[in-house]
């Protein structure tokens, strides 16, 4: 996690909604999808919903938020 030491920020992190204004979410294409997704939740990240498999059985894909409440979205392609 990246802050300003010069300008601390007091207040708490709080999980971004799908329908702000702005970037709501990333996506990332990843290798193993059950490997990234435990590597989000060790420093407080969580899942959304674990990886499921899309009807064509050609993606696993995941929500989850990172610790500081970004959205994203982890697609791998199989």
């Amino acid at each position: 996690m990246l802050h300003y030491y010069s300008h601390p920020e007091d207040r708490k992190i709080t999980k971004q909604k799908l329908n702000q204004l702005g970037c709501s979410y990333l996506a990332f294409g990843v290798f193993d999808i059950d490997s990234i997704c435990i590597e989000i939740q060790r420093p407080g990240g969580a899942l959304v919903n674990p990886p499921i498999l899309s009807n064509d059985k050609k993606l696993e894909v995941a929500y989850c938020n990172d610790n500081e409440g970004n959205f994203l979205e982890i697609v791998e392609v199989l």
